[in-house]
């Protein structure tokens, strides 16, 4: 019996720690959702996620898991880059690999995550800022325009949620699009943001201040049943893909990464109207 007291003293401060946490980081006054879409699209559902890097649809993954069983629902996964950029020296490879290794990451979270149709672009890393807009917004409206989804998501276009200048970059072309060719099929922009608490971590961790709407909604996949915890366990599988970005400790997230992918069991939003 002795023995066993060290590990239920442990296992008890590792519950109080996390619901700790929980309740610090989470706003519970977001409003909680169950479904992204009116009763009037309910007969076709495409949603079509688009972001810079492989390892940023992590930020909804837990979403793209939860919708693509739906009946009569389409997931689309656009990444602009394979991530040539993302690497600091530590991993146990050589820099001109990583490109070919976090396309690989992705395919595989994709797979995990169930998502229909994965696009992977090969531009630059970390200078889609430096492309002319003009051109990056073309690039994105040739995939809108094939695919023609009713549902976009990508990172709010302010501060990108963590200051990245592709994040914005792309967030912004992606909306300017949008509002470009919104009346030729019904179609709405949900921006990826953060609550209040988790923005001032991600502030301190960089050391600047970032302009991050306020979540309009969430989606809370304890909140969601059974459905919504395979969900989770999805994303948490998704996540473990990316070995090339593992690191104890990410400066832009302000804590440890496999801590943000476990206490991040809300997925919250900012309807962009456009």
């Amino acid at each position: 019996m002795i023995i066993w007291l060290p590990l239920v003293f442990l296992f008890s401060f590792l519950i109080i720690f996390y619901f700790t946490l929980h309740f610090w980081l989470h706003d519970l006054t977001i409003p909680m959702r169950r479904d992204f879409f009116p009763k009037s699209e309910k007969k076709r559902k495409k949603i079509m996620a688009i972001f810079p890097h492989p390892d940023d649809e992590t930020c909804v993954a837990t979403t793209l898991a939860y919708l693509s069983p739906l009946p009569n629902t389409v997931t689309v996964l656009l990444t602009l880059t394979r991530g040539g950029e993302g690497y600091w020296g530590k991993q146990k490879f050589a820099k001109s690999k990583l490109k070919e290794i976090r396309e690989e990451e992705l395919r595989k979270a994709a797979k995990r995550l169930k998502i229909d149709k994965l696009i992977i672009l090969d531009y630059p890393d970390t200078t889609l800022h430096k492309i002319e807009k003009e051109k990056l917004k073309k690039i994105i409206l040739k995939y809108l325009k094939k695919e023609k989804p009713n549902l976009v998501l990508t990172y709010e276009g302010k501060s990108g949620i963590t200051g990245h200048q592709d994040h914005i970059s792309v967030s912004q072309a992606t909306t300017e699009v949008i509002k470009e060719i919104k009346g030729q099929w019904p179609i709405r922009l949900y921006w990826v943001v953060m609550p209040r608490k988790i923005t001032k971590i991600i502030e301190g961790a960089i050391r600047e201040k970032l302009d991050t709407p306020e979540p309009e909604f969430c989606l809370s996949f304890f909140g969601l049943g059974l459905d919504g915890l395979k969900a989770l366990h999805k994303r948490y599988r998704a996540f473990t893909c990316h070995k090339s970005q593992f690191a104890l400790f990410r400066p832009e997230m302000g804590i440890p990464f496999w801590l943000a992918n476990l206490i991040m069991h809300r997925d919250y939003f900012y309807w962009k109207k456009v």
